[in-house]
């Protein structure tokens, strides 16, 4: 006997010789598919391992790939986002505010004195603009503002709307 339980048993009840046998199958039958169980289980949680593995070194691989883009106007505030990335700028239109037929919104940058014009912006959709590096080096650190004006000159008549600095 095997099992101090089943030892116990034989000497409370004694068992023939082919019961014991047929225990002794049953609980090794069982003991199996409790080991196989075990065994599957280890298998998964390696698969699940590898696969966060491989998931984390994608991630520190791709990150540094991505875009730079900055955020330089956001709709919220605005009704137009507008995202830096490299020297390109997107301006995606989302609630643009709503000036006169003559009239247009236009995005402007100061810095120090100066005040450049950027963009004009979208009445709707989105508007790809790529920037000279002047403006981009203004951008940086500079201040970022919404005029509405004329259609025919476009000149920055110093009412702004909204002003934001980077």
């Amino acid at each position: 006997m095997k099992n101090k339980y089943l030892v116990l048993l034989s000497i409370i009840s004694p068992l023939t010789k082919k019961s014991q046998n047929k225990i002794w199958r049953s609980i090794s039958a069982e003991l199996e598919i409790s080991i196989v169980a075990k065994i599957r289980n280890k298998i998964n949680n390696l698969i699940k391992l590898w696969h966060a593995v491989v998931l984390v070194f994608l991630s520190i691989l791709f990150i540094p790939l991505m875009p730079n883009a900055t955020t330089i106007i956001d709709a919220q505030a605005t009704g137009w986002d507008a995202i830096l990335d490299g020297n390109e700028l997107q301006i995606n239109a989302r609630n643009p505010m709503v000036v006169g037929k003559n009239k247009v919104c236009i995005l402007w940058v100061k810095s120090g004195s100066e005040v450049l014009k950027v963009s004009i912006l979208p009445d709707g959709g989105i508007k790809n603009s790529v920037l000279d590096k002047n403006i981009i080096d203004k951008l940086d650190g500079g201040m970022v503002m919404i005029s509405i004006e004329n259609k025919k000159d476009m000149v920055f008549s110093g009412n702004v709307e909204y002003s934001k600095q980077l």
